[in-house]
């Protein structure tokens, strides 16, 4: 019996070791997000560029699953996973890059780099086994405290205008989407394959980002100079990795 506990714990550690890691590729492969962002943003208005990171990002997840994402997927999980798009492409695409364009570097940042603070409250406060304990509660504010000072070194933190103050607000409806779309899979989703579900809910919210894009932004389509291809497909990248890593770990349950 004593044997089986220890294997069980060291099960269970190389479990949380993989999921941690994981959590930190996807926060880095997150934070890079804002400057290829930014780049972007300098040659295609919002929702353009979303449709275009989205429609590549799908592409380079259907590459890896070679297989119909949409089969096993049953009746009852259609509603909740059509929600989860709504709100995990749809809402936090749209949302970013409208709230990119408007606030500086400094603040845009710091308020991207709150999303796992505002994940973490939203977790506990709906769903009933997450506990808001001292060494998560301190991490927080850590992570918090050095994503200001990070900020605060590059520039000064200054909101000009009410533009830039819709822009911070704009992200941070964007990183409540984001933490309720992680809610929705823990509780509803948990039971579809994380690869094969994150690429069914991305096409979904693509072909809606496309149709906006088309209804409410204007255009001239030409290419678009190398640095600017370079941080798309470094966006769609970004997009693809980080959403599955995270979108696993979320389904595990192994990280609050």
């Amino acid at each position: 019996m004593d044997y089986a506990l220890e294997i069980g714990r060291k099960v269970l550690e190389m479990t949380m070791t993989r999921a941690y890691i994981m959590v930190v590729c996807a926060s880095i492969l997150w934070g890079s997000a804002f400057l290829f962002g930014k780049i972007c943003l300098e040659y295609l208005p919002p929702l353009h560029q979303a449709a275009l990171r989205l429609t590549l990002a799908c592409l380079m997840l259907a590459v890896i699953v070679r297989k119909n994402p949409f089969r096993g997927i049953s009746r009852k999980a259609w509603p909740w996973l059509i929600l989860y798009s709504f709100l995990q492409t749809v809402l936090t695409f749209s949302l970013f890059n409208f709230g990119l364009s408007l606030v500086p570097s400094s603040f845009g940042s710091m308020v991207v780099g709150m999303s796992p603070a505002i994940s973490a409250g939203i977790a506990t406060a709906f769903l009933p086994e997450e506990k808001m304990d001292m060494r998560l509660l301190g991490g927080i504010v850590l992570g918090f405290s050095a994503i200001i000072a990070l900020s605060y070194g590059r520039q000064s933190l200054k909101l000009a205008g009410a533009g830039e103050i819709l822009g911070v607000v704009l992200l941070v409806f964007n990183n409540m989407a984001g933490a309720f779309s992680n809610v929705l899979v823990k509780k509803k989703l948990k039971s579809i394959a994380g690869i094969g579900m994150n690429l069914v809910q991305m096409i979904i919210g693509t072909g809606v980002v496309i149709l906006l894009a088309l209804a409410f932004e204007s255009h001239e389509w030409k290419p678009l100079p190398a640095i600017a291809s370079f941080s798309l497909i470094s966006l769609a990248f970004i997009t693809a990795a980080a959403t599955t890593l995270w979108l696993k770990v979320v389904q595990e349950g192994v990280v609050p």
